[in-house]
């Protein structure tokens, strides 16, 4: 049996999110310092593909988390299909929207919802009380 560790998943005003990872190769970014209390995280996204940071190979811990891009990561970790979904219809989530296939994905499943005017607000901070709706 393949044993696994568990590292956190840590983003700034948002929640922690448990998730079991095996040992990966470094991914370096320019303002994760090794001895931070979330590289291993931010190293475990990014070498699965969940996140890729930013152009100039920074990762900014201290943003706030968008609501499209903690869609993007917990669609990631949860390994769900972003291709083919149905569309949720959120009048500000065009399919043309990088984070489009993660919020339709979460939304069919129930995780997320939106506002009642219909809207998701994918650029809007996401809230530690949001997440932890989500959780």
């Amino acid at each position: 049996m393949k044993k696994t560790k568990k590292i956190f998943i840590v983003a700034p005003s948002v929640a922690a999110i448990v998730v079991p990872t095996a040992a990966l190769a470094n991914v370096e970014f320019k303002d994760v310092n090794p001895t931070d209390y979330y590289a291993e995280a931010v190293q475990s996204l990014a070498e699965r593909g969940i996140i890729q940071g930013f152009g100039d190979k920074t990762f900014r811990p201290a943003n706030d988390v968008t609501r499209g891009q903690a869609a993007k990561m917990i669609a990631g970790i949860l390994e769900l299909n972003t291709k083919n979904v149905k569309d949720p219809e959120f009048k500000d989530v065009s399919h043309e929207n990088e984070f489009y296939g993660a919020i339709a994905a979460l939304a069919e499943r129930g995780i997320i919802n939106g506002f009642p005017n219909g809207e998701y607000k994918p650029d809007q901070p996401m809230t530690r009380h949001q997440m932890a709706k989500v959780i």
